[in-house]
């Protein structure tokens, strides 16, 4: 993390996992939550490694939201019934104030603003995790403070950031944002014309960065997604990673990198643009992405002009293998393992009682 200081950075934000508070069982894709106990002792081996410790105290300001591990449950929800106590060993890795916005409701959504006016930017972080259900991912709480925020923003740039990706409504396999949430939150950025809105995310394990330019949004909407420090889809299936990617592609993506990362976003006020980099663990800069602020804010003599495309997202159906889940991937790895344990079995049981008896 020393690398990331370098760059002398305003603010680091952690987009979820940054602990695995849960662990995975000896069968695939089975993993089991954690006693309170033992959400306590990994979120305090994290705070005490020596290099978050200097982190900590060389980082101008560390603010941050979850995903599920760290939340305790894989994939989980509002069912989850230690997310009140998740919630406070959190915000205590986080060292956040006793007077933070997170204590005055539920869930750990936050916003921030750095800056000044006409240079102004807000960072807006939104709880996947707490409220959500198969009908609504943030819960109406926490959808009704996220608009007025967006309505109420002075920013030049809005940066949202989610534990889960979320243009990429094409991409199989991975949490994402449902259609219908997705519609939402594109209709409160046009109605209330907010500008430079770019999002940010983590959770796949591979870094990426994607834009859509859909004829429904006023200007192109980006998103970064940084995922992860410590391992990435390069050290966990080696060569195979180029193709898992490409595998795993979406048509947003400008440009991808499967192994450890972190990400960058620099803004220039002198010159109006905008730097989206992604660097490799050791400070070299692996993507490059540069816009210009006039570019991703309403425009009242240049409505939709910047749209290559049709549609804000992409449907392929229900039935298309580009639609199936995380938790549906799951199912299907699961069966598929247990599958495969109860014809070894077989197998054995038929050449046990295929053996001669011997007199």
């Amino acid at each position: 993390m020393g690398q990331y200081l370098a760059h002398k950075p305003d603010v680091w934000i952690w987009l979820g996992d940054v602990v695995y508070a849960d662990q995975q069982g000896l069968i695939p894709f089975m993993w089991h939550s954690p006693t309170p106990e033992k959400m306590v002792e990994t979120y305090k081996l994290q705070y005490e490694r020596p290099e978050y410790v200097k982190f900590r105290k060389e980082c101008p300001e560390i603010i941050g939201v979850w995903d599920d591990h760290d939340y305790g449950k894989n994939d989980g929800g509002a069912e989850y019934v230690l997310k009140d106590f998740a919630k406070q060993v959190f915000l205590n890795f986080l060292d956040t104030p006793a007077n933070a916005s997170q204590y005055t409701h539920d869930g750990v959504y936050s916003s921030y603003e750095y800056g000044s006016p006409g240079r102004l930017v807000k960072v807006i972080l939104l709880d996947v995790r707490y409220f959500n259900t198969e009908e609504n991912m943030l819960g109406e709480q926490q959808w009704k403070w996220f608009e007025n925020e967006l309505k109420n923003s002075n920013a030049q740039i809005n940066i949202i950031g989610s534990g889960s990706q979320v243009i990429p409504s094409d991409k199989p396999f991975v949490d994402r944002w449902s259609l219908r949430d997705l519609d939402r939150v594109y209709n409160i950025i046009n109605q209330n014309k907010v500008p430079g809105v770019i999002f940010i995310s983590g959770d796949v394990h591979h870094a990426e960065i994607m834009v859509n330019n859909c004829s429904n949004l006023y200007y192109p909407i980006y998103e970064i997604t940084s995922s992860g420090l410590t391992h990435s889809l390069s050290t966990q299936v080696k060569s195979l990673a180029s193709i898992v990617l490409e595998y795993i592609n979406t048509r947003y993506r400008i440009g991808s990198y499967p192994d450890r990362n972190y990400g960058i976003i620099g803004i220039n006020w002198e010159e109006m643009y905008i730097d989206m980099d992604i660097y490799y663990v050791d400070g070299t800069r692996v993507l490059h992405h540069r816009e210009s602020l006039d570019r991703i804010r309403y425009d009242e003599t240049c409505v939709k002009c910047s749209v290559e495309v049709e549609g804000c997202y992409v449907d392929y159906g229900l039935f298309n293998w580009r639609q199936i889940s995380k938790s549906g991937t799951k199912l299907i790895g699961g069966a598929i393992f247990f599958s495969l344990v109860l014809c070894c079995c077989i197998c054995c049981c038929c050449k046990a009682s295929k053996k001669p008896k011997r007199d």
